[in-house]
């Protein structure tokens, strides 16, 4: 009798911890959230012929959503609410045709904000127990809210020229190269650097793995 309850015990112990490993290394869900800093880039703000003043305009994003991870603890996909805030200002001299000297200054100052749902893809090149790499691509749909004004400061009071508003709905996107780092089992830290509508720059995402 004694035996056969000590096979029993042992028996219910390892199917315990089998299911436990088992658990632990399937895949699995997660959270995760993240920052991103960009700007656009000067050659292409000189291509845009209505921008006169040449603005430099620089990002601000913030990401927050759920994602899959492979069995090995790299992240397969993710669905998260995003929301960028852009901001710009320029200027440019006015010159006197006749005296060619300069007689006051023509700027502008704009801003704007992001919000939407974005889908991304993680494709890893490779994958460790501790550490995974590869590219991230991401799609999906966002409302743009935005204006500028135009002014221009000659010698006196200021002249406001021209303002304008935006209200858009817009494709968001992102490719970013991407490093997965897991200094413990249930977080990552990812710092990545790419594209993220039409914006260039680098930030980090944070993930905590939710195992059983």
């Amino acid at each position: 009798m004694q035996s056969r309850f000590s096979f029993s015990t042992l028996a219910l112990a390892g199917l315990l911890i089998s299911t436990h490993a088992i658990a632990q290394d399937s895949s699995h869900w997660g959270v995760q959230g993240s920052y991103f800093r960009g700007d656009i880039p000067g050659p292409l703000v000189d291509k845009l012929d209505s921008l006169v003043e040449k603005p430099d305009i620089t990002s601000k994003d913030w990401d927050a959503g759920v994602v899959r991870f492979h069995k090995d603890g790299s992240p397969s996909w993710a669905v998260e609410y995003t929301k960028m805030q852009l901001s710009g200002q320029g200027s440019k001299s006015l010159v006197d045709p006749v005296r060619q000297v300069v007689v006051g200054s023509q700027e502008i100052r704009g801003s704007g904000t992001i919000r939407g749902v974005m889908a991304t893809k993680y494709v890893n090149f490779f994958s460790r127990k501790y550490f995974s790499g590869g590219l991230a691509f991401g799609g999906g749909v966002g409302k743009l809210e935005a204006n500028y004004y135009r002014y221009q400061v000659p010698p006196g009071p200021i002249v406001i020229t021209e303002r304008k508003t935006y209200d858009y709905t817009i494709p968001t996107f992102q490719i970013v190269a991407q490093v997965d780092v897991r200094p413990v089992r249930w977080v990552s830290l990812s710092p990545f650097y790419g594209i993220r509508n039409g914006t260039i720059g680098m930030g980090g995402t944070v993930r905590i793995h939710i195992t059983r």
